[in-house]
């Protein structure tokens, strides 16, 4: 895993629950990065998974609530870095059936031999149907960077997952546009 979601990740932490959280979560982890990231390093996923559960145990939080808020954080802070991919569309819905052609097409650029997950969209009307696809399995995350798509678009959705399988790594969303 790149190791700009590491960074971006303990930058969350550092900002929601301070400094010394921070500290007491990769002491507790004891990662072989020695918790020391770098945007452009690779990391093993299973250190974040990690750095997660020791988190929700410092903050009582559960795990998916906060996998949650790191992707809705995410998608602001990847934005703030890379406004030229973003800025192209209007909407959520223009966004979304674009992620693997050019958002996606765009990081790889920026990060060779990045593993991304995969998107599938089907229009269903006034919504979308969002397939997510992914190795590591973090649908929190992928609903959280939506959510975080539509709040900087100004928009209200509502997401359902309609399907989940195979422990997280296959995931249909409904989304809905609402307000």
């Amino acid at each position: 895993m790149k190791g700009v979601i590491f960074t971006e990740f303990m930058e969350m932490v550092e900002k929601e629950f301070g400094l010394m959280t921070a500290d007491k979560v990769i002491q507790a982890v004891n990662p072989d990065s020695d918790g020391i990231y770098t945007a452009v390093g690779t990391y093993p996923c299973s250190e974040l998974v990690s750095m997660i559960v020791e988190l929700s145990q410092q903050t009582s939080q559960p795990i998916p609530e906060l996998v949650h808020a790191f992707g809705f954080y995410l998608f602001g802070r990847l934005f703030n870095s890379h406004p030229e991919m973003v800025n192209q569309f209007q909407s959520t819905f223009e966004l979304l059936p674009r992620l693997d052609d050019t958002i996606h097409a765009e990081v790889r650029k920026l990060y060779d031999q990045t593993e991304l997950p995969h998107f599938e969209c089907v229009p269903q009307g006034d919504n979308m149907q969002l397939k997510y696809r992914s190795p590591r399995g973090l649908p929190d995350l992928a609903e959280g960077l939506l959510e975080g798509c539509a709040a900087h678009f100004n928009e209200q959705l509502e997401i359902s997952r309609l399907h989940e399988s195979d422990g997280g790594k296959s995931v249909d969303f409904l989304v809905r546009v609402i307000g």
